[in-house]
């Protein structure tokens, strides 16, 4: 969102901008900022694709 280039070298597929909070899919670029629960990672291209389990998942966005 805000062009801030990002370069991921380990853990999952959600990513954040720490400048601009977004929350994205590291592998479409899908915005996840309406995802909390992270059903974009059930079905499509992404499907199982996140990495960690959804709940840690979850507890680390609720922590920043």
């Amino acid at each position: 969102m805000c062009s801030v280039p990002i370069e991921k070298d380990e853990g999952c597929a959600q990513m954040l901008c720490k400048r601009c909070k977004h929350v994205f899919c590291w592998y479409c670029l899908a915005s996840l900022d309406d995802d909390f629960l992270l059903r974009h990672y059930d079905k499509g291209p992404c499907k199982n694709k996140l990495g960690h389990s959804r709940a840690s998942v979850i507890w680390h966005r609720t922590q920043v």
